[in-house]
């Protein structure tokens, strides 16, 4: 397991006149997954380090100011304004010299992600590129370690004037208060500073709360603005209740689901993704068979066959794709975002079915959308590879590099979009893909 690590050691700050400043002057070095994140070529000495020197005030400020939107606001297929100010540690430097240091939450897990970068006023350059995914849980214990240590640094005058005093007090209640820490994840998943919500917004997150389970929240929070969540929200909500009252189910996938065993997603989501895919073909005897219509693959999972138990409607938003809600009895009903095009509305529903198999803990609804969270990048891989095998396209290819033409007609064969073929073929190291 990958692991984050912000060492430092106090040095004196003699010279710097901000107090806050000279108490917490550091040298600061940033370790991820045993890479040093901070490794830097100094320009004026010539000289390569592993440290920064810098005050360590203004990045505890910037964490605390950011604290829930690093714990819950996932990354969306469309930017958020000012996504990477509240992700992105560089806009934390006030002035001084930090890395490009992204922490993209993602579920259980977070994606840290660093580039190289150059710093030309400080005459800085930041040498190191990577990524590595990290338990959000570890990461979170590591900030709190910092924030805390940062505090513990400052002047007991200059600590009881400091905003981040109080900001932290606000966030360790909010921690300790179940339901306030759930509201504080929401409003920062809808990308809203949780302490400065406006009334109507609350009531909406609280609203929708108590109705959605905290994954479907998130999920649904990611994928929508608060201009249009309240929308967005009754669609999921009214598409639940119309579940409920359905007198058919997929009873067949429940009686699926009680034979599997069920993995926690370890290390890539899209490998989790895959295996299970893989899996699921080899109980369900599919061999190289292709699933070329949505009939045919809800008949894989619904003894009646009469598809009643899925059904498509108009989505409000693009990133929405799915509902799953889920009877007293454990068996699933499917609402598909509409879609003209069987490939899309057979490529959410295999999403879905991921959506529902895969937890070990089932959840009474949830939904899938284009949120990059875990469990939504694991079924986008699951659908690709539940639809067109890596291992049968690699049957089919016989050249080292593919054409666009090539493309087309794989996605043909296995009647999936170009876009699946192109994403099996990379990501699975098939063959090359030319883009002339």
């Amino acid at each position: 397991m990958a692991t984050f690590k912000l060492d430092f050691d106090p040095l004196p700050g003699d010279g710097i006149a901000d107090e806050a400043l000279g108490a917490t002057f550091a040298r600061l070095r940033i370790l991820v997954d045993g890479q040093c994140v901070t490794r830097v070529f100094d320009k004026r000495s010539r000289v390569t380090r592993e440290d920064i020197y810098v005050p360590l005030f203004p990045l505890a400020e910037w964490l605390a100011e950011n604290w829930w939107f690093l714990s819950a606001e996932c990354e969306g297929d469309t930017p958020r304004p000012d996504f990477q100010r509240r992700h992105d540690l560089r806009f934390a430097r006030d002035g001084y010299a930090l890395p490009s240091l992204r922490l993209i939450p993602r579920g259980e897990g977070a994606k840290l992600e660093w580039r190289r970068w150059t710093i030309g006023a400080a005459q800085i350059e930041f040498m190191e590129s990577g990524d590595a995914t990290v338990p959000l849980a570890a990461i979170e214990d590591e900030l709190a370690a910092f924030i805390e240590a940062v505090i513990g640094r400052l002047p007991r005058h200059e600590a009881a004037q400091t905003g981040l005093v109080a900001e932290w007090d606000t966030i360790r209640r909010s921690q300790a208060d179940p339901e306030e820490r759930s509201f504080c994840r929401a409003a920062a998943a809808l990308g809203l500073d949780p302490y400065d919500v406006g009334a109507d917004d609350a009531r909406a997150l609280e609203s929708y709360a108590e109705r959605l389970p905290d994954q479907a929240l998130r999920d649904l929070c990611g994928v929508s603005s608060p201009a249009d969540f309240s929308v967005n929200a009754g669609w999921v909500t009214e598409n639940l209740a119309a579940i409920d009252s359905w007198q058919h189910r997929m009873e067949d996938l429940r009686d699926l689901r009680r034979t599997l065993d069920h993995q926690p997603i370890v290390g890539s989501p899209w490998s989790h993704g895959y295996d299970a895919a893989g899996k699921l073909r080899a109980k369900l005897e599919l061999n190289g068979r292709r699933l070329r219509s949505i009939e045919e693959v809800v008949a894989l999972f619904d003894g009646a066959g009469d598809r009643s138990c899925v059904v498509t409607v108009d989505s409000p938003a693009d990133g929405l794709k799915a509902v799953i809600g889920v009877g007293e009895d454990e068996a699933p009903g499917f609402v598909l975002a509409w879609s003209p095009l069987d490939m899309t509305r057979r490529f959410a529903f295999c999403r879905a079915v991921y959506g529902y198999l895969a937890p070990a803990l089932l959840d009474r609804a949830s939904i899938v959308a284009d949120v990059r969270t875990e469990r939504q990048q694991a079924s986008r891989a699951f659908a690709a590879e539940f639809l067109a095998p890596s291992h049968l396209i690699r049957d089919a290819v016989s050249r080292p590099v593919l054409d666009s033409d090539s493309i087309d007609e794989l996605a043909e064969d296995f009647a999936v979009s170009s876009w699946v073929i192109r994403h099996q073929v990379r990501n699975h190291q098939i063959a090359e893909i030319s883009e002339e």
